[in-house]
């Protein structure tokens, strides 16, 4: 069991400290053979630190592994564990992660000529891969306690790289986006102390309904929806994500946000499964005007990067329906949309990057024909769009799953045929809209009459390729045999069977 936090801890902070070590070596006799190192070393990070669950996927036939580490006095027991659930969120997290780390070495060098920054690109490796360490500990921690000390350093990590290698107004972007975290993360955190109070434990694997204090629950829903971005907690959302270096904003969308939702299934699924039925509806309301809000604000951007920012706005309206009604297929639904978007947002974001890094522009107003002078890269924007709209890929199979949990949320907690209809006209209107923003967006993008633009006349391989290898998973995790056996093991597992 050693292995397992050796994977996840020792391994990420050993490549810090050789990062550091280069940065006062190496790089003092090429900042080039520096940067490589850095991205091999980062690269490497997000390869262990994505390793054990792929393991735990191939031969632990979905029973729960789990390694614990001390007691610690008042905060419980403190363990790193990998069930189904956790699984799929942390499958796709290290490899939307480890493509971007390797997109980045580029990228980020293109943003320190801009920036007029001598440095190398120690500084930005150092924080990716704490950032990363970050949102892995998230799903990989039993503790509550321990779960919000990670969630914490993939804030402060993800501001300061804002900070530094962000667009526009870079400070006031980054303290508007860290201030309505903190919001967010102290209003988590005041739920999970109570649940402390009140229940005695935060140790997730022992959690089971119980008479506990409402309060808690809406500090927890209330934080976890902040952070998610969502209807009328998002106005931070669109700036942070559009005007964080294109690398950041793949993780910060999909990513960072999304996985608050898994948050809120360990907790809710568990703690307050019967109460959360009682408000099922509300919530349900509430991730469809999210979904609808979020694609009509889509449609009317012209900024292309806010445009994908608002998208993701939507698509944490889906993963709020997916929480919303406790059960095994909710939590299925939820691994399944998460998965999807993480691919498709993170591959749309690099797409943007590239563009921004090839044309300098990232205004649909001057895009359009980029097909017939970017015609790879295109081609997999394309396929990040198709999936994005649920038409066909893994977004297909999200929205088959996001489908089937209204279903069996309306047929078990609505019993008004006027609520039910209602319902039904505003989830259609979601998804169409949803179809609508993604082929508008291509259309704008990629094809019409080709722009007056200068664009690089070489291709960028080591940005090209990670691309490519999202786009192949988009298509790749819609295959049975692929998906099917993850799904399988959420199946037999689920929270609400703790």
């Amino acid at each position: 069991m050693f292995s397992l936090w050796s994977f996840i801890l020792a391994e990420p902070i050993a490549a810090i400290i050789l990062i550091i070590v280069i940065r006062f070596t190496v790089a003092r006799l090429s900042k080039e053979i520096a940067n490589i190192l850095y991205m091999i070393l980062s690269t490497i990070s997000c390869i262990f630190m994505t390793w054990p669950v792929v393991d735990y996927l191939l031969t632990s036939a979905g029973h729960v592994i789990q390694s614990s580490l001390i007691t610690v006095p008042l905060i419980g027991k403190v363990s790193i564990w990998i069930n189904p659930l956790s699984a799929m969120y942390l499958l796709a997290t290290g490899i939307v992660a480890t493509c971007v780390s390797v997109y980045s070495l580029p990228y980020m060098l293109h943003r320190l000529e801009e920036l007029n920054i001598k440095d190398d690109l120690s500084t930005y490796y150092i924080l990716y891969v704490l950032y990363i360490l970050g949102l892995v500990g998230i799903a990989y921690f039993t503790n509550l306690i321990i779960m919000f000390i990670f969630l914490e350093l993939s804030i402060v990590t993800s501001f300061l790289l804002i900070l530094y290698y962000g667009y526009g107004d870079r400070l006031r972007v980054a303290l508007l986006y860290f201030i309505w975290s903190q919001i967010g993360s102290l209003t988590l955190l005041c739920g999970i102390i109570l649940i402390l109070m009140s229940y005695g434990s935060v140790y997730v694997p022992t959690f089971h309904p119980a008479q506990l204090p409402l309060l808690a629950m809406y500090l927890v829903l209330i934080g976890c929806l902040i952070k998610m971005g969502t209807f009328l907690v998002h106005f931070w959302l669109p700036w942070a994500h559009a005007e964080a270096p294109s690398p950041i904003s793949a993780i910060l969308s999909p990513v960072q946000i999304g996985i608050m939702s898994y948050v809120l299934i360990e907790i809710l699924h568990t703690l307050y499964r019967t109460v959360l039925e009682t408000i099922t509806v509300p919530l349900l309301v509430y991730g469809i005007v999210t979904g609808i809000y979020g694609a009509v604000m889509a449609l009317s951007e012209q900024d292309v990067k806010r445009f994908l920012a608002y998208s993701s706005i939507a698509h944490m309206g889906a993963l709020v329906i997916c929480v919303a009604y406790p059960s095994t297929l909710g939590e299925i639904a939820a691994a399944v949309v998460f998965m999807a978007h993480a691919f498709a947002k993170a591959l749309l974001f690099m797409c943007s990057g590239y563009i921004i890094y090839r044309t300098g522009l990232r205004n649909f107003s001057a895009l359009g024909g980029l097909y017939e002078l970017m015609t790879s890269s295109s081609i997999m924007g394309i396929i990040g769009f198709v999936s994005l709209s649920g038409v066909f890929n893994i977004g297909l199979l999200s929205k088959i799953y996001l489908t089937l949990i209204l279903i069996a949320a309306l047929s078990s907690v609505i019993h008004s045929e006027a609520t039910t209809i209602a319902l039904v006209l505003l989830y259609i209107a979601m998804l169409c809209l949803s179809v609508a923003y993604c082929f508008y967006a291509v259309k704008r993008m990629y094809f019409g009459r080709p722009r007056e633009i200068s664009v690089l006349p070489y291709t960028v391989y080591m940005m090209e390729v990670p691309m490519a290898v999202l786009a192949l998973c988009t298509i790749l995790f819609l295959f049975p045999n692929v998906i099917m056996p993850m799904i399988h093991m959420v199946y037999k597992w689920s929270f609400l069977k703790l």
